[in-house]
């Protein structure tokens, strides 16, 4: 699938950690690399790019669970306007973390990212202590841009 290495080959993907795509796997156990990624090429190609909403979940099974919830919506085209995934990994580089991150890559326009985001809690029971799903932008991401999070929704209501 050439059409696919050559998505991998650009460097915006690379620095997202795009690596190979490994199915259906337990981001706890994964210990060689530092994410685990999902990305369906259509999805990709078809959404917006330039930001990313990011949840954080305790290691262990809240990881794992909603990490999995967050593959079936994606695939079944649930979070719509969401281009591609990751999840942190049992790497070393994360081993003292006690939380891990799901990130989920989607425009950086604001009216369009808040509406992806709004989707993105209809379909998780995500409750985090901070009580907020954050939004960055790729730009903080990178130290292009000032700021921790550009944007915030409230996780209950």
């Amino acid at each position: 699938m050439s059409f696919l290495n050559e998505i991998k080959a650009r460097s915006d993907l690379r620095a997202k950690g795009l690596a190979a795509e490994v199915g259906d796997v337990d981001p706890n156990t994964v210990k060689d690399r530092p994410w685990v990624t999902e990305l369906d090429v259509e999805k990709y190609v078809g959404c917006g790019n330039g930001g990313k909403w990011l949840l954080h979940c305790d290691k262990g099974d809240d990881l794992r669970d909603t990490w999995q919830r967050c593959r079936e919506l994606y695939h079944s085209g649930a979070i719509e306007g969401v281009s591609n995934m990751k999840v942190s990994t049992g790497h070393p580089r994360y081993a003292s973390w006690r939380q891990g991150v799901i990130v989920l890559y989607c425009t950086d326009g604001e009216e369009e990212a808040l509406r992806i985001g709004r989707i993105i809690l209809n379909h998780l029971n995500y409750n985090p202590p901070s009580g907020k799903m954050y939004f960055k932008t790729d730009d903080q991401t990178t130290g292009a841009a000032p700021g921790d999070h550009l944007y915030w929704l409230p996780t209950s209501e």
